[in-house]
């Protein structure tokens, strides 16, 4: 058996250099860096990858014991730290957070993204006398707040509303949007808060109204990373101020509500380190109302004394482009026929949790004949006595079954074909809700599921499918079927494009076919979703877990897949682009955000048919080949597989390619940990570990590693790129 190599990777002058960071999705209310007696820093309290929202602060509360403790980002213009350890997230993107005392040093990555649920009107910052801002709950979110260290039920804001804060104290406003269907209590939201990504702190520094003259070269009270005022010729003898700041008219009619600060609350910032540099003010755009948020320069006239000599150990210059080959300011070396990975595109209507005029069906234990009109009073639905539900027209159904809280399942299927009458409709979409929803049925025949989604007399622009509350569906179709007509938990047919969201759970079993089959476009977006196929001790039966054919696009989601064959997939091939030319640029797979525990027994853990974009944050893909397929014929046992590329951003967490199974007798017959019919381009990657069965990476073009075009395709030893 070939040794395993687990690693990650980064490059530097003509080498490349460990770049490792475990990421745990965890979002954390404080940070306190340790030196133990031998120097070395450890940091609790806080994930090895921090998500902010741009515009907010955190601060790294730093043992104050160890003078020459430090704090640097490598990315300024994304995030910047102070030397009292204020972050300050500026712009979305990606930088490492330096946390150093003498030559031991602890790295933690900090993720700026765009604040999700709310807006808030101004960023964290210095301001002063004092500073008035907006929270606005974003549609579909209430957004709680506290300035203190605790969230309470009560204190939030509405969706679709906003509310006024005005501060004339240094104060912390710490807010956390939920989704309006999830239901908060005040010990779920404070057990919560500290661990969701969407979760900010926006410290607000009140300086005086009038300026305090100091000498220069004499430390000022205020974070030297956060200033704002006009640049003066001349380095000032006062401690330049920030300008008078003002927000506009707030869109809600909410009233204007002072809130003052938390008396017991400890200010976000103290005890700041002294410092001897001069503050050097930065220029400002003129009739600007934020603060500018900048880096402070060093003047050459004043000695930087508090400044510790370079000790580290780290490269002086980061890899110099972390972009694909075809794409604008990209620099590393040529790739020749390199198809840039594509990144799926989610629409507004992809969040559409909505359960407004919703058509309510509840799928009875034993079947009876039923109708179900809309609001106009049509007929949108109807139930057999064979309990298959029919729905005929477009809108929105809010569906249950019968005992389903009890964990009882009903023998149900649904199926949706719009008749000649939807032609009429002004939208032609479909949005379900499975609200406690536990089905356990046969498809009515071959290549149905037991929710089938298909074009009738009218097509049907687009379905939704929303998840709220527990969900199970159990697929007993047969079994010996043509690969192509097994049936499904759930199925979308006939080039319907299908989307599944919601704050809910859903769980798809197959014993002989697929959990979730979509023909056309599957997008996948906040939601959890666990699919087991076939019989673990039976090789010979179950499908796919999660397919599309066209293109299937993973954002945020939380997928936990143990399937007979391949865990995700496109299904697009050469057969179908020889049919239809239209459809040579498609059959591309994105992993955008999100965890992911997939297990491939006999099949591909990944394949996607052409392009493969992978930035999840945390991924762990096996593949076993339990029935021990001959790998030199057809088969393939892959741990990751694309056609065209396999792309790993350099925004991705933790991802685990494990290959390394053996079959009963222990002849290893594993297959590639990563695989691809053009090129493997990774760009950093925080933490990639490959345990490989037969090569750890193969690519039939080629093989980079940030830019650098390596001159091997076939890497059976990972520590060999070293």
């Amino acid at each position: 058996m070939k040794k395993q190599a687990q690693t990650g990777f980064r490059r530097t002058t003509g080498k490349l250099t460990a770049w490792l960071l475990t990421g745990a999705l965890l979002l954390s209310n404080g940070v306190c860096p340790e030196v133990s007696a031998a120097g070395k820093v450890t940091i609790k309290n806080m994930p090895a990858v921090k998500y902010m929202p741009a515009g907010s602060s955190f601060l790294v509360k730093a043992n104050q014991k160890n003078a020459k403790l430090s704090f640097t980002s490598s990315k300024k213009k994304i995030a910047s730290v102070d030397k009292s350890g204020l972050i300050l997230a500026k712009k979305k993107g990606t930088t490492k957070l330096t946390v150093s005392s003498g030559r031991k040093s602890t790295k933690v990555t900090i993720k700026v993204v765009p604040s999700k649920g709310f807006t808030m009107s101004k960023k964290a910052g210095v301001y002063q006398g004092s500073v008035t801002t907006t929270l606005k709950a974003q549609k579909g979110y209430q957004v709680y707040y506290t300035t203190s260290d605790k969230f309470a039920k009560k204190t939030k804001v509405k969706a679709g509303t906003s509310k006024k804060f005005t501060f004339t104290k240094t104060t912390t406003l710490k807010v956390y949007p939920v989704r309006t269907n999830q239901k908060m209590t005040t010990a779920k939201l404070n057990k919560t808060a500290d661990t969701n990504r969407n979760r900010g702190d926006y410290c607000y520094l009140i300086k005086a109204a009038e300026a305090t003259s100091v000498p220069t070269g004499t430390a000022v009270s205020v974070p030297t990373a956060i200033v704002a005022s006009p640049l003066p010729t001349t380095v000032p003898a006062t401690t330049p101020t920030a300008p008078v700041t003002s927000d506009k008219p707030a869109a809600s009619q909410t009233p204007d509500v002072s809130v003052a600060p938390d008396v017991t609350t400890t200010p976000f910032v103290t005890n700041l380190p002294v410092e001897t540099d001069p503050v050097i003010p930065t220029p400002e755009p003129t009739g600007s109302k934020e603060p500018v948020i900048t880096d402070i320069p060093v003047t050459s006239d004043t000695p930087d004394v508090t400044k510790e000599p370079a000790q580290s150990s780290e490269p002086t210059e980061m890899p110099i482009n972390i972009l694909q080959p075809g794409e604008e300011g990209y620099c590393g070396d040529a790739a020749d026929g390199y198809v840039t990975a594509y990144k799926g595109i989610f629409e507004e209507s992809d969040s559409n949790v909505s359960i407004d005029n919703a058509v309510k069906i509840t799928l009875p234990k034993t079947a009876a004949k039923q109708e179900f009109q809309d609001n106009d009073g049509n007929v949108a639905a109807s139930l057999s006595k064979k309990n298959k539900l029919s729905i005929t027209k477009p809108g929105t159904y809010l569906i249950s079954s019968e005992g389903s809280a009890s964990g009882d399942a009903v023998a149900a299927t649904i199926e949706v074909s719009y008749d000649a009458d939807a032609a009429a409709a002004a939208s032609q979409e479909l949005h379900m809700i499975l609200d406690g929803v536990h089905l356990a049925a046969a498809p009515s025949k071959t290549d149905n599921g037991v929710i089938t989604i298909k074009n009738g007399d009218t097509d049907i622009s687009k379905a939704i499918i929303t998840v709220l509350g527990e969900n199970v569906i159990e697929d007993q179709g047969t079994a010996d079927l043509n690969l192509d007509d097994h049936t499904a938990g759930i199925m979308s047919k006939k080039n319907v494009p299908l989307t599944l969201n919601g704050s809910g759970s859903l769980q798809i079993s197959s014993l002989n076919g697929n959990g979730i089959q979509c023909k056309n476009f599957l997008k996948l977006q906040d939601v959890t979703i666990k699919v087991t196929t076939g019989n673990a001790e039976d090789t010979s039966v179950g499908n796919n877990g999660i397919s599309g054919k066209t293109g299937l696009f993973v954002k945020n989601a939380d997928l936990t897949i143990d399937a007979a064959g391949d865990a995700l997939k496109t299904t697009l091939d050469a057969a179908d682009i020889e049919a239809d030319a239209t459809l040579a640029e498609l059959g591309n797979m994105s992993i955008d955000g999100g965890k992911y525990q997939l297990t491939a027994r006999n099949g591909d853990g990944i394949s996607a048919s052409r392009t493969l974009y992978l930035s999840p944050d945390e991924m762990t893909v096996t593949a076993q080949n339990k029935a021990g397929k001959d790998l030199t014929a057809a088969g393939s046992c892959k741990a990751v597989k694309a056609g065209a590329t396999l792309y790993v951003s350099p925004d991705s967490g933790s991802i685990t390619a494990d290959n390394s199974q053996t079959v009963d007798n222990g002849e290893l017959t594993a297959d590639d940990a990563l695989y691809s019919d053009g090129y493997i381009c990774i760009n950093g990657g925080e933490d990639l570990t490959v345990k490989p069965g037969k090569s750890a990476l193969r690519a039939e073009k080629g093989i980079l590693f940030n830019g650098h075009l390596e001159d091997t395709l076939n890497v059976e030893d990972y520590k060999t790129l070293f």
